[in-house]
């Protein structure tokens, strides 16, 4: 009996070595970098990027200004409506950085995270050891094999773009029927049951906020600049006056100014039109003046400048990735009260079959109404830190300008998705840092699956296998909990008990441990382990993607 003690304790001793070595393929797994392309620079077309925060029923949206694709001539003119009644407006235009999206896409991270924790539950059967490590092949684990994944999304996501026709500058003004120059005169004017509920300049940025007791006056308003406006816009703007909404307007109006405080975006726009030589000269002035002006990116771009031996494309990438990333760049911010989310998209509905993306960054998690027209188009993303845990979502429109017949509207909840891909992310740990911390996470998703299943299943095997035995079933299903030592430490559970009931010669009941049901036993117990897991790993898939 002692010496099948001993064999017992060296087995386990095995087990729980196979055990430590399962847990680093669970290290293995990191989710800590930057995977969104377009919070990195990546991307060769103008986006219309929008900030939203939005707390006790208050809205504030941060618009980056775009830097014109032209310098020379006339700038567009922007129009945001605002679904705020009141006069109660807080606008600003001021340099910021805004980049906040950490971590990566929290589908694709909880996905990678949950095959990680069912492949220890699926190797602790040892036979499909071999399948899982195939199938191990299409989650990226490490943060090397993350970069080189994201690398290969990020470079689809790029020809997609190319293949876009976007709304130029000059189709902008064009099509609207006037420019921003409505926003410089000579002496302001009030029209009739027109009010100018703001006025504000800097860094070469005009913007004032409207409210019209009618469409007819804000029309009147803006045809006194002589323009002449496109007849569906005309249309749409007196659809939002008549719901009451103000009108928030903005462009670039001293371009020499704005050329001077976003001297990066100027770089990127002469390095878009191959003037390399013109690039670097600016680039060499402004960084041997060591103005305050982003004074490190304007470095960091001289660097490349000398790096890439004026590797033109190579070159303007890196320069907007810079930018983007670190430099500061001109805002608009406005704050108003809404019941709901709102970005307004209807206003840039006339440009036929031409294309305007848009990209909105959420603070937490949000569910937005995607309409039918604007569905096939449209891509939400949920974002998680595994560290910092902190919530964005992102919402991406690449649909034609024909297809914007609605607004945004998006709802302050949470999605189930987002939730239970959050909590796989933050599953529930007594530590946070170290081994202890792996430690917990795989007690507790023991708890939580494996024990479970493991009690459940060996309990409904014994009615299989053991169709008439003395055994009680309790001790069947108390078998199941050492399926947490793999199949190994199962195994050992079962031939340690005693199934088989005997009668010898004196005619008394004996029970012994030889039982050719424990093969069948355990066979049914394991397959049946592996089918189930299976499907509870589907399901909360299916939930996640």
């Amino acid at each position: 009996m002692t010496l099948f003690t001993n064999r017992i304790m060296r087995t386990i001793c095995l087990v729980s070595l196979f055990i430590v070595l399962s847990i680093t393929y669970l290290t293995s797994f990191c989710g800590r970098a930057i995977f969104d392309k377009d919070i990195n620079g990546y991307f060769d077309i103008e986006k219309q990027f929008y900030f939203v925060d939005y707390k006790n029923g208050k809205q504030i949206i941060t618009i980056i200004i775009n830097a014109p694709q032209q310098y020379e001539g006339k700038q567009p003119i922007w129009i945001f409506p605002i679904p705020e009644s009141s006069e109660n407006f807080e606008v600003s235009i001021e340099k910021e950085k805004k980049a906040y999206i950490y971590g990566g896409n929290i589908s694709i991270l909880a996905d990678c995270y949950l095959f990680n924790l069912f492949s220890l539950i699926y190797n602790s059967q040892l036979y499909p050891i071999y399948l899982v490590r195939k199938i191990s092949r299409y989650y990226p684990q490490a943060t090397v094999e993350w970069a080189g994944y994201m690398d290969k999304e990020n470079e689809k996501e790029l020809e997609l773009e190319k293949t876009y026709d976007i709304v130029t500058q000059e189709e902008r003004i064009k099509t609207m029927g006037f420019s921003a120059d409505v926003l410089v005169r000579e002496k302001e004017r009030n029209a009739n049951g027109v009010k100018i509920l703001g006025k504000y300049k800097n860094m070469g940025l005009t913007a004032e906020i409207l409210k019209a007791e009618d469409s007819e006056s804000f029309l009147k308003y803006l045809y006194l600049d002589g323009v002449n406006i496109n007849k569906s816009l005309v249309l749409i703007l007196k659809d939002y006056v008549n719901k009451d909404f103000s009108f928030l307007m903005y462009g670039i109006t001293d371009i020499e100014k704005y050329k001077n405080e976003q001297p990066v975006q100027y770089i990127i726009n002469l390095l878009t039109q191959n003037k390399y030589r013109d690039a670097y000269q600016l680039v060499k002035r402004i960084k041997d003046l060591n103005t305050t002006v982003n004074s490190e990116l304007v470095k960091n771009i001289y660097e490349c400048f000398v790096s890439s031996n004026f590797a033109g494309v190579e070159l303007k990438e890196r320069a907007k990735s810079h930018w983007f990333q670190d430099g500061e760049k001109v805002v608009i911010n406005i704050e108003f009260s809404s019941d709901n989310i709102f970005i307004p998209l209807k206003t840039q509905s006339i440009y036929a079959d031409k294309i305007l993306p848009y990209v909105i960054y959420i603070r937490n998690y949000v569910k937005p109404k995607i309409y039918q027209e604007i569905s096939s188009n449209s891509e939400i993303t949920y974002f998680s830190h595994i560290i910092e845990h902190m919530k964005q979502t992102k919402i991406s429109i690449y649909s034609k300008s024909e297809s914007l017949k609605e607004d945004l509207l998006i709802y302050n909840s949470t999605p189930i998705k987002a939730d239970i891909a959050y909590f796989i992310m933050n599953f529930p740990t007594f530590f946070q840092r170290g081994n202890l911390w792996l430690w917990s996470r795989l007690i507790l998703f023991a708890i939580v699956i494996v024990f479970p299943v493991s009690i459940c299943v060996s309990y409904v095997s014994s009615f299989i296998a053991f169709r008439k035995t003395n055994v009680k079933r309790w001790k069947f299903a108390l078998i199941g909990f050492f399926n947490f030592f793999t199949l190994i430490g199962f195994i050992i559970a079962i031939i340690v008990l005693k199934t088989r009931r005997l009668v010898n010669d004196n005619g008394d009941e004996i029970y012994t441990r030889k039982d050719i049901r424990k093969i069948l036993y355990t066979m049914i117990f394991s397959i049946m382990f592996i089918l189930i897991t299976t499907i509870i790993h589907l399901l909360i898939r299916l939930l996640i993607t």
